[in-house]
């Protein structure tokens, strides 16, 4: 059984797919100028393997590919964050671990999902849970070992390269994106007045222009529509702040 070391992600074979029967704060906008320039460049003319990792590396889940042993073949860059700052999931030496009864309850999941069977973990982490997805997965002459996928929760707010391109699409200016910005972490008209020291009826402005653009009822559809944007998760917009 090889084991890929994700730090360094050389090239490997694509995967077949599956059969089976941040907290209130600042701006997601930061640094999200010119982010479609900084997009991983295509791999080699047909390398399939390079193709998903960029695949894999555009969706805002927590992905990762795994032998029957907890042993990890692949994890996406959000898979690699999520278990650097977890308190209970983490790779360590090119496995998944836990602590405690949590690790023996991870091996009896991922064995599980390797014999065909769907299932969820629930992992404590502090005061809030990691819910971890196992989906069964069949691997192929050239990497028999892969034996199922875990998807791990997306990440608490919309990626910036999500929100840069719903802001350019519905041509919001740069104050109407960073009062968007603000609606996305939780912040009232009246708390984004305050930090920007203008008039609330000059936010409610802004609002109802951001509105009217996106065609959105209220506050709370526009919120919705930025909800359900797509899980986009640019290679580079894992480090912006």
């Amino acid at each position: 059984m090889t084991i890929i070391d994700n730090a360094a992600e050389p090239d490997g074979p694509a995967y077949p797919p599956g059969r089976a029967g941040r907290s209130a704060g600042r701006a997601p906008f930061a640094g999200a100028r010119n982010l479609a320039a900084r997009w991983p460049p295509p791999g080699a003319t047909g390398d399939a393997g390079a193709l998903l990792r960029q695949v894999l590396d555009a969706l805002g889940f927590g992905l990762l590919l795994v032998d029957g042993h907890c042993g990890v073949v692949h994890a996406n860059a959000v898979a690699r964050r999520l278990c650097q700052g977890s308190a209970v999931l983490r790779q360590q030496q090119g496995r998944l671990a836990c602590e405690g009864s949590d690790g023996m309850r991870l091996a009896a999941a991922v064995r599980t999902a390797a014999a065909g069977q769907w299932g969820m973990l629930v992992l404590p982490q502090g005061a809030a849970r990691l819910t971890v997805a196992l989906v069964p997965l069949q691997g192929d002459e050239a990497e028999p070992e892969v034996a199922a996928l875990l998807v791990l929760g997306r990440e608490p707010h919309p990626s910036p390269l999500a929100l840069h391109f719903f802001a350019q699409a519905h041509q919001l200016t740069s104050t109407e994106k960073k009062v968007l910005e603000s609606l996305v972490c939780g912040l009232s008209p009246r708390q984004i007045a305050a930090e920007s020291k203008v008039a609330i009826s000059t936010v409610r402005t802004q609002i109802a222009a951001v509105r009217a653009k996106v065609r959105a009822t209220s506050i709370r559809d526009l919120l919705r529509q930025v909800a359900a944007l797509p899980p986009l998760q640019g290679a580079a917009s894992g480090t912006l702040s």
